[in-house]
């Protein structure tokens, strides 16, 4: 038999099987095995007390809001190119101060580019 450990919310934090586990949390929700293939193929994390999964967002009102409020920036940051690309695009396009261009400029004299690159 199989079950999953669920927490207050039935969100499942575990699956057991009565024929491999000698200690078994609860409380737990029993689940055939055709339903236990099911909410593991789909990755379901509700456990129903009829045995059916689910998947279910458990966050607040609140998180939502603040996921969505934000969601721009990290959809920004990974899409953006790297920050060392960004920063000698603008070296090269020479937007840089004249005194941070010159910093600049020494470290590169000093580390040339090797020819192969």
């Amino acid at each position: 038999m199989k079950l999953a450990h669920i927490d207050e919310n039935n969100k499942i934090l575990g699956w057991y099987d009565s024929n491999i586990h000698s200690t078994i949390p609860s409380p737990t929700v029993e689940v055939s095995d055709e339903q236990w293939q099911s909410a593991i193929s789909s990755n379901h994390n509700k456990a129903n007390a009829d045995g059916t999964t689910e998947t279910f967002d458990f966050r607040t009102d609140e998180e939502k809001a603040n996921y969505e409020a934000n969601e721009y920036k990290e959809l920004r940051r990974v899409e953006y190119p790297d920050i060392g690309d960004q920063l000698d695009a603008l070296y090269h396009a020479g937007v840089f101060p004249e005194d941070m261009a010159n910093k600049i400029k020494a470290v590169k004299d000093k580390y040339p580019k090797n020819s192969e690159d």
